[in-house]
């Protein structure tokens, strides 16, 4: 497994099923997203 950073935008469709499964796709994108550091596998 190669653990890599990616974008914000790539982690939006996991947050939103897990997350906020039930709420609108552009309530899952957080105001500082770009600033965070995300991860995928």
């Amino acid at each position: 497994m190669i653990i890599q950073p990616i974008t914000a935008a790539q982690t939006y469709g996991l947050r939103h099923a897990v997350l906020w499964p039930t709420k609108p796709l552009d309530y899952i994108k957080l105001p500082d997203d770009d600033l965070g550091q995300h991860f995928g596998a």
